[in-house]
């Protein structure tokens, strides 16, 4: 899946695991039980100190998107690329390749030297500042997402829900974006970081 960074003056870096999956866009969390030096899908995000930020990468070989512009207007699509919706000035989502040689490979300690664990890791850049503003299509609506809706992070293992934003504030946590605006023709939401 997709995000866009719109403004940020800040992206912080954080290791993950290989067996770790998730999608651009996705809302992470610092996983404390490997001293906070990996990231992993979002469980409830009790604390704001918790949140690592939004994905600003995929670490999966499937169902990976890309939000492009178009500033002409002319190749604006449905969220599942079937059939033209309109010819708004904007952004729109396509389907993204992606070489699978990057995810996950199996590497043995050969990014740190000085790391001895079994499991490789990679990095992930991270957005995470207050007041940074992307674009994302990783969302899901509970009620209702318009304009200055509060969204949380899902809190679910499953690669299909977990990390999305929600309007959905029961069992997931704490705040940690603000809807700007929600266009459900191309689907896809504009947020801003907040509380983190």
């Amino acid at each position: 899946m997709a995000i866009r960074l719109l403004q940020s003056a800040v992206v912080a870096n954080y290791d993950v695991t290989a067996a770790n999956k998730f999608h651009a866009g996705d809302g992470l969390m610092l996983d404390t039980v490997n001293l906070n030096n990996t990231v992993c899908l979002s469980a409830t995000v009790s604390s704001a100190a918790l949140f690592a930020g939004f994905a600003l990468g995929d670490h999966n070989t499937t169902s990976n998107t890309l939000i492009q512009n178009d500033p002409v207007g002319s190749t604006i699509l449905s969220p599942d690329g079937s059939t033209f919706t309109s010819y708004a000035l904007g952004f729109y989502v396509g389907a993204a390749r992606r070489i699978g040689d990057w995810q996950d490979e199996d590497v043995a300690v050969v990014a740190n030297l000085t790391d001895t664990s079994p499991l490789p890791r990679r990095g992930i850049g991270c957005l995470r500042q207050n007041g940074s503003q992307f674009i994302t299509d990783r969302y899901t609506v509970g009620t209702a997402i318009t304009t200055a809706t509060p969204l949380y992070v899902v809190a679910s293992a499953t690669l299909d829900t977990g990390g999305k934003l929600t309007d959905t504030s029961a069992g997931n946590g704490v705040v940690l974006a603000r809807c700007d605006q929600f266009d459900s023709v191309v689907g896809l939401v504009y947020a801003t970081v907040v509380n983190a």
